[in-house]
């Protein structure tokens, strides 16, 4: 009897795939001519042209085709005789208990096994859809965190270029020592290291990103969109999710197919007491209940080993929901005292470059509030997809 097993690659995004820069050229031109990327666009072009997702569609239809062809053989089986004509007349022989169970293993539990694996590979495509999204989300996290940093970077060494040569200039009218400028001088390369730094990260993250999606490596973009604050996405009472979990997980769908599989295996050896009457059954039989058994534990754990899963996922979302409001309150505290520095400003008792480095250090904790959400979003889409059909947290 086959046993379906599902199986989550936990590397499907090394598959190769299939180029679609007519997709990309068709996205970038309806923004104003602009090349943009979102997760929402780059999702598209990804479930539209990974080759594993193609693979498993074809697998699909292959098992569909199968569990087609079963039932339509099944459905000519008479499991309890057969008519014969003698004589000019029609007679009625049964079958030994034996044949009758071997032709209703046929008929029912073959049809049975068919489906079950039809099925299964149904949500296995569907799984795969989703691992792909959500390893998406990452990625493209990844290369907004990487495009904001580097252009702060950028801003971060044109601050310090103006205090560098801003301090030279005090150095040479006796200001400043020259330990103070040796300082500033430091600061001034390492921003310049930094920046270097930040955009050779920048470079390889759209090499991987573009190579994912399967476009030019080389393709730039005009603008990365953030779209998070018109994501509806919100946390649902914990109970909620361990149900949903609970009834919907493919681990959880998998064993309840093979038990009831397995139930249906034996009723057919227990019909006409055939397990009881043929020793060579018997075996069989006696397997199929320790199978059966086997197989009940195995879905109590894995219900226990879900109901934790959820729990854990439940507190890493509440306590980043706690870390996004911290940063907002923050920003709030932060932008407060800008604005009073910015008064002070306008009445001359703060420098234009002490204005510039709060403004700069305002702008980060904004981004930061920005990735924050997005992060905070992603594991909520994680835990309801893990409360889902999967995949697990």
């Amino acid at each position: 009897m086959r046993r379906f097993i599902p199986v989550v690659l936990t590397a499907l995004l090394l598959a190769v795939i299939v180029p679609s820069y007519a997709r990309l050229e068709e996205v970038n031109t309806s923004v104003e001519e602009k090349k943009v990327m979102s997760y929402d666009i780059a999702k598209e072009i990804l479930i539209e042209n990974n080759r594993t997702l193609k693979e498993k569609q074809l697998e699909e239809r292959k098992v569909f085709n199968s569990y087609n062809e079963t039932v339509q053989v099944s459905r000519g089986i008479n499991t309890e005789g057969i008519n014969i004509e003698m004589f000019g007349m029609e007679h009625f022989i049964s079958y030994p208990d034996d044949v009758q169970m071997m032709l209703t293993m046929q008929k029912k539990l073959m049809p049975f096994t068919e489906r079950f694996g039809w099925q299964m590979s149904l949500k296995e495509k569907e799984l795969t859809e989703k691992v792909l999204d959500l390893t998406l989300r990452d990625l493209y996290l990844g290369l907004l965190s990487t495009s904001r940093n580097y252009d702060i970077s950028v801003k971060k060494l044109e601050l310090e270029e103006k205090k560098y040569n801003a301090n030279n200039i005090r150095l040479e009218n006796g200001l400043i020592s020259k330990i103070d400028f040796k300082e500033s001088q430091h600061q001034y390369l390492k921003a310049k290291k930094d920046c270097d730094r930040a955009l050779r990260d920048l470079e390889n993250m759209k090499r991987n990103f573009n190579s994912v999606l399967g476009v030019s490596v080389d393709t730039e973009y005009d603008e990365l969109l953030f779209e998070e604050l018109k994501r509806d996405v919100r946390i649902q009472p914990l109970e909620n999710y361990i149900e949903n979990a609970l009834e919907n997980r493919l681990e959880i769908l998998a064993l309840e197919g093979q038990i009831e599989m397995t139930e249906l295996q034996i009723s057919i050896y227990e019909k006409n007491r055939v397990n009881e009457t043929y020793v060579r059954v018997q075996k069989d039989y006696s397997q199929a209940l320790r199978e059966l058994e086997s197989l009940k534990i195995q879905l109590e754990q894995a219900k226990i080993d879900i109901e934790n899963e959820i729990k854990s996922a439940y507190i890493d979302v509440k306590k980043e929901g706690y870390n996004l409001q911290s940063l907002n309150d923050t920003l709030n505290m932060q932008t407060r005292n800008y604005q009073r520095m910015e008064s002070q400003y306008e009445q001359g008792f703060i420098a234009k470059l002490v204005i510039d480095e709060v403004q700069l250090g305002l702008e980060e904790l904004r981004n930061g509030l920005d990735l924050a959400m997005y992060n905070y979003n992603t594991k909520i889409m994680k835990l309801e997809e893990a409360a889902g059909l999967g995949p697990s947290y």
